[in-house]
């Protein structure tokens, strides 16, 4: 999913940093991203130009403070799991400023009820 979000942000032009704590799922962003262009490329939808636009605009991290630093927007991507975005979102917290935008994907219903009461213990 994170590779997706990068893609989508970097084929616009905006520059992405990409982070994951496993080494071969971020080494192999750049390969997923690449594979889904070129299919947008046979259908058309994206110019060759598009493609190296893309990749160039995405940087590989190998850390949380280089996926953090001087971002105004962080969109995380983590598994379902409550107590994981809780610590992903902590780790992020303690490398940006208070001006940063922390957003979360998410699509379980059951969960975003416990995000909810997280973010209002959490922010208020």
């Amino acid at each position: 999913m994170g590779h997706g979000i990068a893609q989508v942000f970097g084929i616009k032009g905006y520059r992405v940093n990409l982070y994951d704590k496993d080494p071969g799922i971020l080494e192999g962003a750049p390969g997923k991203i690449r594979a889904n262009l070129q299919l947008f490329l046979e259908l058309k939808l994206i110019e060759e130009s598009d493609l190296g636009l893309c990749l160039s605009n995405i940087n590989l991290c190998h850390t949380m403070p280089d996926l953090c630093k001087g971002k105004d927007i962080i969109i995380e991507a983590v598994s379902e799991n409550l107590k994981v975005k809780q610590l992903v979102f902590a780790g992020m917290e303690s490398h940006t400023s208070q001006q940063t935008l922390l957003c979360m994907n998410t699509s379980k219903t059951v969960e975003k009820v416990q995000l909810l009461r997280f973010w209002k213990i959490h922010i208020s």
